[in-house]
């Protein structure tokens, strides 16, 4: 079996509530499509196994095998959020953004981690730039209005 057939059937079997079938299947396609096979594995590791030490260990690996995956980028960031280790999961989800600027989810991650770190003006320019992308969704500007009270808040203070 190829690589990406490898993962496609990690994909159906993880589906299927497989998580160890999966994982075994995913170490075979290490060999071909590392980046990826490391990317899923850290889900696994994350959300299956309830594993978040190896699940970042995994997501780092495959951001180290494949630079370029936006996705194994944006999970590290969850995950580090998650810890609310916000200076490095802006830094995790700004790499994410950067490789594909067109992830809704990414900008409004980016957004609340800048804010939960400080940085208000980041945050603030980063959700307008995620509510040019989807002009009928709400959830930028409502968390635009988010940072501008906890700013306001931290000020008052």
């Amino acid at each position: 079996q190829t690589a990406a057939e490898l993962i496609a059937e990690a994909r159906a079997t993880a589906r299927r509530g497989d998580g160890d079938r999966a994982d075994s299947l995913l170490k075979q396609a290490e060999q071909g499509l590392p980046g990826e096979a490391l990317m899923l594995r850290g889900n696994i590791a994350m959300h299956v196994r309830k594993d978040v030490e190896g699940g970042m260990a995994l997501f780092r690996a495959s951001i180290a095998a494949d630079a370029t995956r936006w996705d194994s980028h944006y999970f590290l960031g969850r995950a580090l959020a998650d810890q609310e280790r916000w200076d490095e999961a802006t830094a995790s989800f700004a790499a994410s953004a950067e490789l594909d600027p067109t992830k809704l989810t990414v900008l409004l991650d980016l957004g609340k981690a800048q804010a939960a770190s400080g940085g208000f003006e980041d945050a603030a320019a980063t959700m307008l730039r995620a509510a040019a992308l989807d002009v009928h969704s709400s959830q930028a500007l409502l968390l635009l209005a988010q940072t501008a009270v906890q700013r306001r808040e931290l000020e008052a203070a």
